[in-house]
This record gives C-alpha cells, structure tokens and sequence, in this order.
C-alpha cells in the first residue's frame, strides 16, 4: 500500500488526485473501501494502478 495526501476532491463529481512522492493519483469514488467523501490534505492509502490517462488509486482507505 502507497500513502499520500488529497490534493483536491470534488464532492459532487466523485474525484479528485492525491498527491504521492510528488506525483498525482487519480481517485474516484467507487475505489474507496469504506464509503466516505475525502477533504484536502487528508492522509489515505491505496494501491497504485495503471489507469486510461495514467495512475490512479484503488483500493482507498483513510489513515488516522
């Protein structure tokens, strides 16, 4: 599992980036584990995948 910090999430879009070892990664929605709506600068984990436009998270938790 990789950490990193959201950078921006929009709520009513259901995505966003979070920011890892100075690289952004998508995150949507429906990758999230336990359903819940990230605010920026928020810690989370997931696994980095390869994505349509590049990476993106899966399998999304919070941390803390």
């Amino acid at each position: 599992m990789s950490l990193g910090k959201v950078k921006w999430f929009d709520k009513q879009k259901g995505y966003g980036f979070a920011v890892h070892e100075d690289q952004d990664i998508f995150v949507h929605w429906s990758e999230m584990k336990e359903k819940f709506l990230p605010e920026k600068d928020d810690l989370i984990a997931f696994e980095i995948v390869a994505g349509e436009k590049g990476k993106k998270a899966q399998n999304i938790t919070k941390v803390g």
